[in-house]
């Protein structure tokens, strides 16, 4: 099929013309998106994924059958972020583990999962926060900025581990933003 030729016929006055032209030029957009949600698997992934929502809910059927199909967890994660942007929740417990087990898309889930308001997002942020190493700035930052955003109280026994005098001097200056008062 040629896309230049069928929108011209696209541009016609006669229904017989212009409809086989629509039809072929839906053929052709399904095919431009799964070849789109197949690149989410290559070497570029989080690239795509970032663009991926501009198909609209066009890309949704073919990231739900990824999501079912795929064994890569990264792959789910950043499909189940993309279905999340469009509307569609069937990667939220993808999102979720991602948040517990993930040690490169815990915070993009964290986020668009406390932005939602999906409160199972902030008992898992303490799960994972009970679990870190202090040393673990940028994951505890984020989570706790996950539980701000749900207005969730952080646990004292999570404060009281954050507050401890030896953790990094950066952790310390990013509490200051979680501090009440």
């Amino acid at each position: 099929m040629n896309l230049d030729l069928e929108l011209e016929r696209l541009k016609s006055t006669d229904a017989s013309e212009q409809i086989p032209a629509l039809v072929a030029i839906v053929e052709i957009t399904s095919s431009v998106v799964q070849q789109a949600v197949n690149a989410l698997e290559g070497p570029h992934q989080y690239l795509i994924a970032e663009r991926l929502h501009r198909f609209g809910t066009l890309a949704i059927p073919p990231l739900e059958k990824m999501l079912k199909d795929t064994k890569k967890p990264e792959t789910r994660i950043l499909a189940s972020l993309v279905l999340f942007q469009l509307g569609s929740r069937v990667g939220v417990p993808y999102l979720l583990d991602a948040i517990l087990n993930s040690n490169n898309y815990y915070c993009p889930a964290a986020k668009h999962l406390a932005q939602a308001g999906i409160l199972d997002a902030g008992d898992n942020a303490i799960r994972r926060l009970r679990s870190s190493s202090l040393g673990e700035v940028d994951l505890i930052l984020c989570l706790l900025e996950c539980l701000v955003t749900l207005n969730l109280e952080i646990p004292s026994d999570v404060r009281d581990r954050l507050s401890n005098p030896h953790a990094p001097k950066l952790l310390k200056l990013g509490l200051r933003k979680f501090q009440p008062g």
